[in-house]
């Protein structure tokens, strides 16, 4: 699902990361600002604070669908596209 070679300004997980169900290790490309707030079987609800959220959904290496909940801080400046 996520490319292990991410692009700049990411990095893989090395937070011990483990799928709530069979406890194999979730790989999978962060920001580098990004700090882990929940690892759940279904998206979390909710999670409104003073840090914005993001949910991804991974796959564990067992097949198992893992739903991976990070904060990440606000950047000022512009959206380039």
């Amino acid at each position: 699902m996520y490319s292990l070679d991410g692009p700049s300004g990411t990095r893989l997980s090395d937070d011990g990361l483990e799928c709530p169900t069979c406890a194999k290790p979730l790989v999978m490309g962060l920001p580098n600002d990004a700090t882990i707030e929940a690892v759940a079987r279904r998206p979390v609800g909710d999670r409104s604070g003073p840090r914005r959220t993001k949910t991804r959904k991974v796959v564990c290496r067992s097949g198992h669908e893992v739903y991976v909940t990070f904060s990440v801080a606000a950047r000022g400046g512009r959206i380039l596209g």
